[in-house]
């Protein structure tokens, strides 16, 4: 059988049917039920699994995959997020706010969707709006340079938005101009698709007139 399949690793035979019967079990028509069983290197059972049907069997890839968890860990673990092409992002800010010669305490709220180029450079296109103490909303394209830390749990980012900015009333739009800045943050991963980051940034927005 190992000649005729190509197979380049010992087989056991068992014609008598002893190991079947110890580990497995035996149909009523004499045919062992299919099992599966991983053993670690020290001996102990690491998965077992026997089926009541002779299509009852693991899969492939759900061996493939406790394998793989049995191997020795070493270093921290890479992970993913910062090399899936897309992002999407929301983001609540409160820091200073100084307009028309008045300053206060400013919130505001940011999603963006950024697409990486590689693992250091991501372009972005951002929509927010600064909630207190005046209403204004924003549109920006990004531009993003990233760097990865402690193989890709941690990561550096300089960002620097560019769009057009209004400003809101009670009427609707009361003046309209640039929206510009900068912000400098650091990002850390807890699973491939979540992470939380913490940012600083200095914006300004330029009305016309």
């Amino acid at each position: 059988m190992a000649a005729e399949l190509g197979i380049e690793f010992p087989l056991l035979s068992d014609p008598d049917l002893e190991l079947a019967e110890k580990y497995a079990g035996v149909s009523t028509d004499g045919f062992p039920f299919p099992s599966v069983y991983l053993l670690r290197p020290d001996g102990t059972v690491a998965f077992r699994k026997i089926g009541e049907q002779r299509q009852d069997r693991a899969s492939t890839s759900r061996l493939l995959a406790i394998i793989d968890e049995m191997q020795p860990r070493t270093g921290m673990p890479k992970a993913r997020a910062f090399t899936q092409p897309l992002q999407l992002r929301l983001a609540i800010g409160l820091g200073g706010h100084e307009q028309d010669d008045n300053k206060g305490i400013a919130t505001d709220v940011e999603a963006a969707a950024y697409y990486s180029f590689g693992r250091f450079v991501a372009l972005g296109l951002g929509a927010g709006a600064l909630v207190l103490p005046k209403r204004e909303a924003q549109l920006n394209g990004i531009v993003r340079a990233q760097v990865p830390y402690l193989q890709g749990i941690g990561e550096v980012y300089l960002q620097l938005p560019l769009g057009i900015t209004g400003r809101l009333a009670d009427a609707g739009l009361d003046r309209s101009g640039w929206f510009h800045g900068i912000a400098l943050g650091n990002e850390f991963v807890f699973s491939p698709s979540n992470l939380l980051f913490l940012e600083m940034a200095l914006y300004a927005s330029v009305f016309d007139g």
